[in-house]
């Protein structure tokens, strides 16, 4: 009998530890994608660094463009205003250099211009994963109560929060895709329309003389 009763207890724990790891596993089943996988955790910080990085990059490229074509304006407006009077040859590569000059400085300013925001998100966008509350241009026209109310109902469902880290992951991408293309075309636009200017400027040059 008292072997009986002292299986009893170590019994009692046995069905406990049991169930403990039954509880264990469940939560690790039931997480969402992002809290159960490292790996996935990794993934997404390393792309939002990435993402972050690029966009700076672009931004301090296109501002190099903005600063560039500024100084080419300053010095060569008062020159070309005092000298193509009398030269007209000038007027060509004047006309490209100021074109290539004033459609550069638009393209940069399209890089770095700020995205559209509205600062306010319907609850039904948050519940279906489209919105990301975590991003100021989403909510800093909501009310405290709204904004409570829309990352209580993301952070309490872990299928909720992966589809809004993805769809953060996915905007930031997009709109560092247009970044990109623009900062592109901005290059392009320069390049081209310098080497037109000094082209035209040698012609004008050679066959004025």
């Amino acid at each position: 009998m008292e072997e009986l009763n002292s299986e009893k207890p170590q019994m009692e724990n046995l069905g406990k530890k049991e169930k403990k790891e039954k509880k264990k596993k469940k939560k690790n089943t039931s997480g969402g994608l992002v809290d159960s996988s490292k790996g996935a955790q990794v993934m997404f910080k390393t792309a939002l660094r990435n993402h972050i990085d690029l966009t700076n990059i672009a931004d301090n490229k296109a501002n190099i463009i903005l600063t560039i074509n500024a100084i080419i304006i300053t010095i060569a407006l008062p020159l070309l205003s005092t000298y193509a009077a009398t030269n007209h040859h000038l007027y060509v590569p004047a006309f490209f250099l100021l074109s290539t000059n004033m459609a550069s400085i638009v393209y940069g300013a399209l890089v770095t211009r700020p995205v559209k925001m509205q600062g306010t998100t319907p609850l039904h966008k948050i519940k279906e994963g489209r919105s990301n509350l975590f991003f100021f241009g989403n909510f800093y026209n909501m009310s405290i109560e709204d904004y409570r109310k829309g990352v209580t109902e993301i952070i309490s469902d872990e299928d909720l929060l992966d589809k809004v880290i993805m769809t953060d992951l996915y905007y930031l991408g997009q709109a560092l895709g247009k970044k990109y293309e623009l900062l592109r075309t901005c290059y392009t636009v320069f390049m081209i329309g310098m080497i037109l200017t000094v082209v035209t400027f040698v012609i004008a040059f050679f066959t004025a003389h």
